[in-house]
């Protein structure tokens, strides 16, 4: 992969990694690693500007109260030549917006507003969340993104800040089932999120811009950053705009669910909401939060597995390096960014990128930090040789991630989020498809937790007692987790099957033209009006089911134009399962006919009933991904 090549390009540029740091540093050498910490990253970053083509980014670090490090690099509009400027210029943060969503409801909390153990519903109107399990929705579980909601994402992004509609609105419209008991296993939910934040402005009487703008932004000084959008006049044009795909496809990004990814903001402005979230809620005389309130935000609340990285109520843990982090990272369709929190040593650091899709980016700034400041060695040791429990041999197969749809259209996210564990040799696993490590190969250590054989990363395998299925969590990925496919669910039974319809489909009209025009010459057999009508019905339905396949194609092969909502040619498309279904149903009734009467001979009826029957097979296929 292409990141490989940063250590050899910073050494090229002269940066060599300093040695392992005494376990205690002394104030002296504090300072003098500090010292070398611009020059160190501002070498990272410029690298990475070249190695992976990104226009440009923004970078804040803040340890013991003071900003270590501020400054902008490359552009933030690559044709007009604009630099970026760590003070001025203004980035997308995706997801890092949520730390200030949660930030507003601990505020509240220690208002007595808000019961983060209370029914979300108690505190919604004209909107409600349904009674699927007998345990509630709370605040806790939106915050920990354990309320078991579905993923529900097509609609999530406006055209312009003109398609934009009332968040409640948005709330209702887009309202996901609930698929997982609450408090039980986590299941990202940017729905979750947005959903806070409206009950954070109905309980504040005010709207949710206007609130975190109050109450967190301008007590921290923080007047270049905002929620609204659009922009107002001052900010707007110094936003840089976002970079996507190959061809450069360039936007800025609106969000229906605008308390969970509208945050635009400078690298300077959130050097302050660090410095505060480090210093217990407090900055200078301001304080946003009371120190208890900062604790539970930088507290484990939740996690799948002990021996995995939990969340807190903001914040996501992470171990790197052998360090215990916080952090929140960020990815729209046009912008990467993360927040860092380094509680021990105090450090907080902040880097956003006009670039989708560079996340491995912001590790590796992290990484070479961490290098530079933390004491004791950073790199972990190899792992041990490992051991063969016998666990491996049952654990292949495809997990499919909770962050999907599971009764919603949403559920063609499948497609793209399915982890392949297979087992390697006894006691080894080869797992392709998790969300932070490449395919590598995982050394058991101990029953069901195996670790990566060059870092420090493990994965956890445990089987629910109570329905036997086996989940598979990812240690630094704490806000979801992996449930392993049943065998007639996996990508190579719907291959086939989908490849055995498509062929029957195919061979059908074929052979039926050539009859047609034998026909045309020769003048039809006379027979019964069911053994006239089979022929067109079936034939229908055929070119209705290839139709679709070929329309879902393009469809997915665009996929993030559905995160704008469905498109007239998706929504035409989707039409075409309920005419298979129609078709389908009348092919059937006619086969039933044509054997009870014995129309025809014994091969037409034959193959007449496997039309019948892969047309029934495809149903079956297009319900699973509820497409019907």
């Amino acid at each position: 992969m292409l990141h490989r090549l940063l250590p050899i390009f910073l050494a090229c540029l002269g940066y060599i990694p300093p040695p392992a740091l005494p376990q205690m540093m002394t104030v002296p050498q504090q300072a003098a690693a500090w010292q070398g910490l611009h020059s160190l990253i501002d070498r990272v970053v410029t690298a990475q500007l070249f190695l992976y083509d990104i226009p440009g980014a923004t970078v804040a670090l803040v340890g013991d109260g003071q900003v270590l490090h501020l400054n902008g690099y490359g552009y933030a509009d690559r044709e007009l030549r604009i630099p970026v400027s760590a003070e001025r210029t203004l980035f997308g943060t995706g997801s890092v917006s949520k730390v200030f969503t949660w930030t507003a409801v601990m505020q509240l909390v220690e208002q007595g507003r808000l019961d983060l153990d209370r029914d979300v519903n108690d505190y919604l109107s004209g909107l409600q969340i349904p009674a699927t399990y007998p345990r509630p929705v709370t605040l806790a579980h939106l915050m920990t993104h354990t309320a078991g909601f579905e993923e529900r994402a097509f609609g999530f992004y406006a055209h312009s800040p003109g398609d934009l509609v009332p968040l409640q609105r948005f709330l209702a419209d887009h309202l996901p089932a609930r698929v997982y008991p609450p408090g039980e296993v986590s299941a990202y939910s940017n729905y979750g999120a947005a959903l806070a934040g409206h009950i954070v402005a109905r309980t504040a009487g005010m709207p949710f811009e206007r609130y975190i703008e109050t109450r967190i932004l301008e007590p921290l000084g923080m007047s270049r950053s905002s929620f609204r959008q659009p922009l107002s006049p001052d900010l707007a044009p110094d936003l840089a705009i976002g970079y996507r795909g190959k061809s450069d496809i360039t936007g800025y990004g609106w969000y229906q669910a605008r308390p969970s990814a509208a945050l635009r903001t400078t690298a300077a402005d959130m050097a302050q909401f660090m410095r505060a979230h480090l210093q217990q809620g407090r900055l200078g005389d301001t304080r946003i939060l009371q120190p208890a309130s900062s604790a539970a935000m930088q507290r484990r609340q939740f996690t799948n597995h002990p021996a995995v990285s939990g969340i807190t109520y903001g914040f996501l843990e992470l171990k790197r390096g052998g360090q215990q982090l916080l952090w929140h990272p960020g990815d729209t369709l046009f912008y990467t960014a993360a927040l860092f929190l380094l509680p021990e040593p105090g450090l907080g650091l902040f880097v956003a990128y006009n670039r989708a899709g560079v996340g491995h980016a912001r590790l590796e700034l992290l990484d070479a930090i961490q290098t530079h400041l933390l004491p004791g060695g950073y790199w972990p040791e190899p792992p041990p040789a490992g051991i063969d429990s016998g666990y491996s041999s049952g654990l292949a197969g495809h997990y499919r991630s909770t962050r999907t749809g599971v009764t919603s259209l949403e559920k063609l996210f499948e497609l793209f989020s399915l982890v392949r564990v297979h087992e390697a040799k006894p006691g080894s696993l080869q797992i392709s498809g998790l969300a932070l490590v490449e395919d590598v190969l995982w050394v058991e250590q101990t029953p069901g937790i195996f670790r990566d054989s060059g870092s420090e990363e493990i994965v956890v395998f445990e089987k629910d007692s109570n329905t036997g299925n086996i989940w598979l969590f990812e240690g630094n990925t704490p806000v979801f987790g992996y449930t392993r496919l049943p065998w007639y669910t996996t990508p190579a039974v719907h291959s086939v099957l989908l490849g055995g319809t498509a062929l029957v489909f195919l061979t059908a009209i074929a052979v039926w033209s050539l009859r047609a025009l034998r026909h045309r010459q020769h003048g039809p057999a006379m027979a019964p009006w069911s053994a006239r009508l089979a022929r067109p019905v079936a034939v229908a339905l055929c070119v209705t089911n290839l139709v679709f396949m070929a329309g879902m194609y393009l469809v997915l092969g665009h996929a993030q134009q559905l995160l704008f909502g469905i498109t007239p040619f998706a929504r035409a498309v989707l039409l075409l399962p309920v005419v298979s279904a129609v078709l389908t149903l009348a092919a059937t009734a006619l086969a039933l006919m044509a054997w009870r009467n014995s129309h025809g001979i014994l091969s037409g009826r034959m193959y007449f009933t496997l039309i019948v029957a892969a047309g029934l097979v495809f149903l079956w296929i297009l319900n699973y991904w509820r497409l019907l």
